[in-house]
């Protein structure tokens, strides 16, 4: 009998043993107490819940109410994750207890703590800044971004991160607009990521002044390329070049012009209204965003073309395609089990041919036809 109890002790040490290893190592809820540990350790000050979903909304365009993740909600393609619990931001590459240089078995909570402390630790050093400016606006961390641009850029450029003018105007100097741009450097120079927010008019207006006319033109020619990918609604993309056109209006009143063809404002807003096909109406419809300027040059342009804008005509591609799954299937015929012949992301135009019927026949922007229902299709405008 007291053999038998002696080995029942031994097995339950062990079991108590083996639980206490995985929860101290590889337990996210330790993982996230450990991180909320050592940012306080630093001074960090956890932001009020009011504060912290502004900033969340702000930064990220993440509403936290919908959040349901319970340890770290991914944010961008770098791997962060955001606690919510905590009120902080995740940038360790990989989990606070991976140590390639040792077993879990020789690895401890203590340990990993001493680890996070050490100066040559750059991902410790990278997490602190990045939440001690994001959340508590501390200049203290400052010097980390001035000696780490690619960091900086991310804060400032696609976080939105205004509020340190040190930081916003290195920035500035450091944005290159002598070539055209990739739809995120793009998408970021252009748009907050908090759509209530709008398009970044200062950031657009001060490159223009430190770059000149050339700069742009650039930015200009990068929003036409990825004019189609850009995931915003088509007012909030029109509103945006409405103010891109005027600043080319601008340089055009300094210039000597003998017809309207030379000026840069009637050739970019020519293209966009080429590549967007509904895009006359809409401004027409917005009253040109009561500026005299751009709606004289949609009139000249479809003068020049021998053409008119029209609204209730299906000629125009003024509809346009939106689904909660955030896109829709065109189909090959008029049902739910035909072959899908392309999936439309929700917003993108279409110019309907036939609404006899449920199932709608229509042809996309590349010219596609197919079926769609028509409880997905929607008229610009209305």
């Amino acid at each position: 009998m007291k053999k038998l109890i002696l080995i029942l002790l031994i097995n339950l040490l062990i079991t108590c043993k083996a639980q206490k290893k995985e929860y101290t190592i590889n337990s996210l809820e330790m993982e996230v107490q450990t991180q909320a540990k050592f940012l306080a350790s630093k001074g960090y000050k956890v932001p009020s819940e009011e504060n912290f979903k502004k900033y969340c909304k702000d930064y990220f365009n993440l509403d936290l109410e919908s959040i349901k993740e319970e340890y770290f909600q991914p944010i961008g393609e770098d791997g962060y994750g955001l606690s919510v619990k905590q009120k902080f931001i995740n940038t360790f590459p990989e989990s606070i207890f991976y140590n390639p240089n040792t077993s879990d078995d020789n690895y401890n909570i203590n340990q990993a703590f001493e680890n996070l402390n050490k100066k040559e630790n750059l991902s410790s050093e990278k997490f602190v800044s990045y939440n001690k400016l994001l959340f508590n606006n501390d200049s203290l961390v400052v010097h980390y971004f001035i000696k780490k641009t690619d960091d900086l850029k991310e804060i400032v450029l696609f976080f939105d991160y205004e509020k340190n003018d040190i930081l916003y105007n290195i920035l500035l100097r450091d944005l290159n607009l002598k070539n055209t741009l990739g739809i995120e450097d793009t998408y970021h120079i252009l748009f907050y990521n908090n759509p209530t927010k709008g398009f970044k008019r200062k950031l657009i207006t001060d490159l223009v002044i430190n770059q000149g006319i050339n700069a742009l033109k650039k930015l200009t020619d990068s929003y036409y390329n990825h004019w189609k990918e850009i995931n915003k609604t088509l007012k909030e993309k029109d509103i945006c070049l409405v103010y891109l056109i005027n600043l080319l209006i601008e340089f055009d009143r300094n210039k000597v012009v003998t017809t309207i063809y030379e000026k840069p404002s009637y050739s970019y807003l020519s293209n966009f209204l080429d590549l967007d096909l509904d895009l006359g109406v809409r401004l027409k419809e917005n009253n040109y965003y009561n500026n005299m300027d751009i709606e004289e040059l949609v009139n000249n342009y479809y003068i020049l073309n021998d053409r008119e804008i029209s609204y209730n005509n299906d000629i125009l591609f003024n509809y346009f395609v939106k689904d909660p799954d955030g896109y829709v299937n065109l189909r090959e015929n008029n049902n739910s089990q035909s072959k899908i012949l392309q999936k439309l992301k929700n917003n993108e135009s279409l110019q309907i041919l036939n609404k006899n019927g449920n199932w709608w026949f229509v042809k996309t922007m590349e010219g596609i036809k197919g079926y769609i229902f028509h409880d997905r299709i929607f008229k610009i405008g209305e």
